[in-house]
C-alpha cells in the first residue's frame, strides 16, 4: 500500500449585505490510520466568490500540514481552476496576498516532504462538502407583543441565517397575536342581534300600549 497522506478540502460560499460567509470542510487521512476532520467558518468584508472560498480552504488545509515531516502528501480539491493555477503557479491578481501566503506554506512543507495537488470531482468529495455546509444550533430569547417569553432554537449554516429564521418566527407570532386581538375587538363592538321571542314580545307590547317597551314609571 502506498504511504500517502491524503488531504482534502471543500468550501461553501454565500454573501449577505456586503459581507461574505465562507464555510470550510477539511479531512486529512494518514497511511497509519490517523484521521483528522474539521469545519471552519469565516466572515469576510466585501462580496467575493466561490473561487476565493476554495482558495481559503486550501490555505487552511496547508496550515494543518505544516508540522508533518518525511511524508508524501497529496492535496485534493474539487475546484479544477484553482488546482491548475497552483500547479502552474499562476497567481490571480485579485488575490495576490492570499496566493503569496499559499506559496509560502507550500514551500515550507516542501522543506521536509513531497507535496502534490490534484483535482477530484465534487461527487468524490462528499465528506468535505458536508463539513463545509455543516449547520449549528442557535438559541434566541424572545418576548412577544402579548408579553409571552420563550426560547427559540434553530439549525443554520451561520449566525446571519439563524437571525433571519429568528426574525421570521417573531414576525409570524406577533402577526398571529395582532390578528387574534383584532378579532376580539370586532367581536366586542358587534351589535347583539335580538332573538325572535324577544321581537314577538316587543310587538305584542307595542300593540297594547303603542310602545315596544314596558313603562315602569
Amino acid at each position: 500500500m502506498e504511504k500517502l497522506i491524503r488531504a482534502k478540502c471543500d468550501a461553501s460560499y454565500k454573501s449577505y449585505n456586503n459581507k461574505s460567509y465562507i464555510g470550510i470542510g477539511l479531512t486529512i487521512r494518514q497511511h497509519n490510520g490517523i484521521q483528522f476532520t474539521e469545519n471552519k467558518k469565516y466572515y469576510v468584508d466585501g462580496i467575493l466568490n466561490s473561487y476565493y472560498a476554495e482558495l481559503v480552504g486550501i490555505i487552511e488545509l496547508l496550515k494543518k500540514l505544516q508540522k508533518i515531516k518525511g511524508e508524501q502528501i497529496l492535496v485534493i480539491s474539487d475546484n479544477e481552476g484553482l488546482i491548475i493555477n497552483i500547479n502552474k503557479r499562476l497567481l490571480k491578481s485579485d488575490y495576490q496576498l492570499e496566493f503569496s501566503f499559499l506559496q509560502f506554506l507550500i514551500n515550507n512543507i516542501k522543506l521536509n516532504n513531497e507535496i502534490n495537488f490534484k483535482w477530484q470531482p465534487r461527487e468524490k468529495n462528499v465528506e468535505c462538502d458536508k463539513l463545509s455546509k455543516k449547520q449549528d444550533t442557535y438559541n434566541f430569547k424572545y418576548e412577544l407583543l402579548n408579553n409571552k417569553n420563550g426560547l427559540y432554537q434553530c439549525q443554520a449554516f451561520n449566525e446571519f441565517e439563524a437571525q433571519l429564521q429568528f426574525q421570521k418566527f417573531i414576525d409570524r407570532k406577533n402577526k398571529e397575536i395582532e390578528s387574534l386581538e383584532n378579532k376580539n375587538i370586532n367581536r366586542n363592538i358587534e351589535p347583539k342581534k335580538q332573538s325572535k321571542s324577544m321581537f314577538n314580545k316587543m310587538m305584542k307590547e307595542f300593540k297594547k300600549t303603542g310602545t315596544a317597551y314596558k313603562n315602569n314609571f
